[in-house]
């Protein structure tokens, strides 16, 4: 406002000249008579000395109206298209006001036109800055598509780039002239961040303040001529803070007219004339000045000039030249956003290669490869992929906002207890399914689901963080690793932990180590399915080769003595001399061997009979192999998941889509997912070449089904023990209001109440019980007195 107000005095000066010229222009056609037309009174009940007071009057009611208009309207767009007729309108209605005007009032029309010029000024130039006309109003819709918020929103990645960016231009003098390539994969949320920095501008009450002009693809590809297009912007800069008499970037014209001829600028500047070169460097010269002096009339830092999708136009060379252009002229900052495939190779990389028929046959060195981006593009700043997209609390907030909006509660959903209370096992599922009650045909909503996005939205925490707590709970309180935890415990306890249960330790309980690898539950759930398989079949293959050739080796015990031996078969100077082998293998295969089947392996070991040991190893790999089964389809959903959340605007479609169907994000995206078939056929192959199981023997565990399991047994099955459950199908959990999951058996009239927010079993008040028991009466059809 105050840099607006410093150049008025220049704008009044302006104009009052132009209202001088219409007065001589007056003065001038009047002395040949070319006035006399307008003698007859057009308004009679008013005179001249009325009609321009009430101008006067209708003038300032505009102005005031105009000021405080805060968004671009059709008034506006019709004025700031014909700003030029509206001004030259005025000028002709003030030459016919003077003609009819006394002498004594012929001032007060003159005022009237400069107040009308510079009405016509204002309004057409009040939003010629990006800035100007962006709404900052906050809104929840999934459907618009607005500027993140920097603290809550953002993904780790976006926010890195955000604050690079603001580092980059923030630092940088009035003085600077670069060009940013912003690079990152289609939906990552490129124009989304550019968004939030230009927003955060606007809305700065400290610090640097910018001018910012953003050109899109389709603004790209739909004009003429790309470098006129620019040029009007900066006449209506030049325009609005008086920089010169003349407000014209004589420069971007003359590079118009060279862009018109297919050809780099300076060369196609040669080409015009001899003396073309000359005029362009004179031109740039001018308009550099230009530049500087519309920065400090303005007080703004510098021109930030924004191209999006550079990379996708159909005159990507004209639009970078253009820009190579800018990066001469000093306060001129350009930041161009690129796909990924457009990233500049500046460094050697490994690349895979494949014959003619698509097959891998091997590696090879790249060397740097350059494009024409390098001499446009000074500094990179990159959106990244991040794995941990799912921790993103912006991101869960999203999702969180998608659940509020759905309306999918079944008050008829129930989920039926499978089967008798018993220890969780590894290899098989003891898992509740939701019922409908008096439902046919196929449903989509899981009360399970919905338990965990209300525990998610009392929380507080992250989806990924949630779910993997969730997912660790699961995995440690399954038989298979909880006698190996208490094993540790009292062995501990006792002095005696020997090295296969310190292995164990580190390769299941060492959290620290989880942090320094950067692994995550799914990544400790993987590594349990694929060593366990990878080395019951290196034992499996022992036990055979062992079989034919056992005399060769004296002093075998354990299994890891025969892995051990079977990898170094190759090796006639091997021999057992320790037998850390079992510190290799043991932590994985006490998984898939129970107590008592460890104790017949050594049995068996000890009397070499190593053909049974196949047959028995054969069998434990089939829980390796259930794990398996389950566990490639686990990663490759979580994977699906990280790249949707990685791809902002997918992201956002997905949401909308689960909203329209009336699903959890969950839940749409369970339906959504699919495995790779070329995959599962590789798996399979890979199995039967192992052990040579039956296809019959190798389905995908469905994803619904593993997802369902690590929920029910955090959610419901923790809290059967204290029930006695009699018979299958007598047992039910269900909802109550937001507050309670209920679980109860069809004779008895004593459900169990766990809180939702807290995971505890309480007893509700009696007001809170009695509606339960009645809503539980219901629900079981029981017939009550």
């Amino acid at each position: 406002m105050k840099n607006l107000l410093s150049v008025l005095p220049k704008k009044v000066l302006r104009y009052s000249i132009c209202a001088v010229l219409a007065y001589a222009v007056e003065f001038t056609i009047n002395i040949f008579g070319l006035l006399d037309m307008f003698k007859v009174d057009n308004i009679p009940p008013l005179g001249i000395f009325q009609c321009s007071v009430l101008a006067s009057v209708a003038l300032i009611i505009m102005f005031v109206v105009a000021w405080f208009i805060q968004q671009p309207n059709t008034i506006y767009l019709a004025i700031k298209k014909n700003a030029i007729l509206f001004q030259f309108g005025g000028m002709i209605v003030e030459v016919v006001a003077l003609y009819k005007a006394y002498s004594h009032i012929q001032l007060m029309v003159m005022v009237n036109t400069v107040l009308w010029l510079l009405l016509i000024d204002y309004i057409s130039l009040k939003y010629v800055d990006y800035n100007d006309a962006q709404a900052i109003a906050p809104n929840s819709s999934l459907y618009l598509e607005k500027p993140f918020d920097v603290n809550t929103r953002m993904t780790t990645s976006q926010r890195e780039a955000y604050e690079q960016l603001v580092k980059l231009i923030d630092g940088k003098t009035s003085k600077a002239s670069f060009n940013i390539g912003f690079i990152g994969a289609f939906g990552s949320g490129k124009s989304s961040v550019i968004k939030a920095l230009v927003n955060n501008w606007a809305k700065r009450k400290a610090g640097p303040k910018y001018f910012v002009f953003k050109i899109s693809a389709l603004e790209i590809n739909g004009v003429d001529n790309i470098i006129n297009y620019t040029k009007r912007y900066f006449d209506d800069l030049f325009s609005k803070y008086e920089v010169s008499f003349i407000n014209k970037a004589g420069f971007l014209s003359a590079l118009a007219v060279m862009f018109e001829i297919k050809q780099p600028v300076k060369i196609s500047a040669n080409l015009n004339s001899s003396n073309a070169y000359v005029n362009i460097d004179q031109e740039r010269v001018v308009f550099a000045n230009q530049v500087k002096s519309l920065l400090k009339v303005s007080g703004r830092k510098n021109i930030v000039i924004i191209v999006e999708d550079a990379d996708r136009t159909d005159i990507k060379n004209e639009v970078l030249n253009f820009l190579y252009e800018f990066s001469e002229i000093e306060g001129i900052i350009g930041l161009i956003t690129l796909d990924k495939s457009s990233d500049i190779c500046i460094r050697p990389s490994v690349q895979g290669m494949t014959n003619d028929n698509g097959e891998f046959i091997g590696k090879s060195l790249v060397q740097p490869q350059y494009d024409k981006l390098d001499k446009f593009i000074h500094v990179r700043v990159r959106i990244n992929d991040d794995k941990d997209i799912s921790k993103n609390p912006g991101v869960t907030k999203l999702i969180l906002e998608q659940y509020s909006n759905l309306n999918n509660r079944n008050e008829d959903a129930y989920v039926q207890i499978p089967q008798q209370y018993k220890n969780l096992s590894m290899f098989e599922h003891n898992v509740g399914s939701t019922v409908i009650k008096n439902s046919v045909g196929k449903n989509d909503y899981d009360i399970l689901t919905d338990i965990f996005f209300m525990k998610l939205k009392k929380n507080e925490k992250s989806l990924g963080d949630y779910f993997g707590e969730l997912a660790i709970n699961y995995l440690y309180n399954t038989n298979e690793m909880l006698s190996r935890i208490k094993e540790i415990i009292i062995a501990e306890k006792n002095g005696t932990l020997t090295y296969d249960l310190k292995a164990f330790y580190a390769v299941y309980l060492n959290f620290e180590a989880d942090n320094y690898f950067q692994w995550d539950w799914l990544n400790r759930i993987e590594s349990i399915a694929n060593n366990a398989w990878n080395y019951l079949n290196i034992v499996y293959n022992g036990a055979l080769y062992l079989d034919k050739f056992g005399d060769k080796y004296i002093g075998i015990k354990s299994i890891g003595d025969i892995y051990l031996c079977y990898l170094n078969r190759a090796n006639n100077n091997f021999n057992l001399e320790n037998h850390f082998g079992d510190g290799i293998v043991n932590p994985y295969l006490c998984i898939v061997f129970n107590d008592h089947e460890l104790s017949e392996a050594k049995m068996k070991i000890k009397n070499k009979n190593y053909t049974a040991l196949a047959k028995q190893v054969y069998e434990v790999a089939k829980k390796a192999r259930t794990l398996l089964l389950e566990v490639i389809p686990l990663r490759r959903f979580v994977d699906y998941i990280r790249q949707s959340e990685n791809n902002y605007r997918f992201l956002k479609m997905q949401l909308r889509e689960a909203e329209l169907l009336n699903l959890n994000f969950l839940d749409y995206l369970i339906g959504e997912w699919q495995i790779n078939d070329n995959e599962y056929e590789d798996i399979k192959a890979r199995l039967k070449n192992d052990y040579k199981f039956d296809d019959s023997e190798m389905q995908w565990i469905p994803i619904r089904t593993t997802v369902d399991a690590i929920l029910y047994t955090n959610y419901i099955h923790f809290f059967l023990k204290d029930i006695q459950l009699k018979e299958i199908n007598t047992t039910r959990a269900y909802i109550f209001g937001d507050k309670y999951i209920c679980i109860s058996e069809e004779d008895r009239r004593e459900p169990v109440c766990v809180t939702i927010d807290e995971g505890k079993v309480v007893e509700p008040c009696a007001a809170e019980y009695g509606e339960i028991i009645k809503y539980d009466d219901e629900l079981w059809n029981r017939k009550v007195d």
